[in-house]
Order: C-alpha cells, then sequence, then structure tokens
C-alpha cells in the first residue's frame, strides 16, 4: 500500500487501521441502534421503548428494519463498509469507475446475506 494507507507505522501500530476500523464500527452501531427507531418520532420512541433507546433492540414490525434481530446491521451499513474496501483497494485515491463495479457486484449480494 502507499504512504496514505500505510498499514503500519515504525512501531507496528496501524493508526490508519484503527482510524478506519473505528468509523466502520461506528457506522455498524449507529446503524443497529437506530435499526429499531428508524423514521420514528421522539414520542413514539418513549412510547414504544419506554424512553431512551440505549441498547441494542429488536426492531418492531412497522420498520424497514423489521425481523433482524437486535444488533444486527441493516443494508445501509453496506454503503460505507464497501466503500471503504473500494478507497482500500484503490490506495486512497478512488475514482467512479472504480466504485461503480463495486457496487454493481458486491452491493447485492451483501445485501441478499444482510437481509437472511
Amino acid at each position: 500500500m502507499s504512504s496514505g494507507l500505510q498499514v503500519s507505522d515504525r512501531n507496528g501500530v496501524s493508526r490508519m487501521y484503527d482510524k478506519i476500523l473505528g468509523c466502520l464500527l461506528g457506522a455498524a452501531t449507529g446503524d443497529a441502534m437506530g435499526a429499531a427507531t428508524e423514521a420514528k418520532s421522539t414520542g413514539q420512541i418513549k412510547e414504544i421503548f419506554g424512553g431512551r433507546v440505549e441498547s441494542f433492540q429488536k426492531p418492531p414490525r412497522d420498520v424497514q428494519a423489521r425481523g433482524r434481530k437486535p444488533g444486527q446491521v441493516t443494508d445501509a451499513f453496506s454503503i460505507p463498509y464497501m466503500l471503504t474496501n473500494a478507497i482500500m483497494q484503490a490506495d486512497g485515491k478512488i475514482t467512479r469507475s472504480q466504485w461503480n463495479p463495486c457496487w454493481s457486484g458486491e452491493i447485492p449480494s451483501i445485501l441478499n446475506h444482510l437481509r437472511a
């Protein structure tokens, strides 16, 4: 990899890897946390969950993520995940032509896996 996405520094610690992983973990956690409350008002969330949602909850039947387990990511997470992979494969310099094959080829299979 080029210097833009170094796997390790002179101490053997991967600062960029940690940053990328942190971003992905944040996106996945936020997606999974919000799956149960998507499109709900604050009042609806209080009514359904008894207050603030501070842990993973099973999405109710009237949300798009219905049928998912608590803590399971939705198809929305596939976009930052696949984009991150494409950026890393392109050494940090991605173009539309590099992103389009990734989007059209791998995203549908990931979406099917996430829906299972």
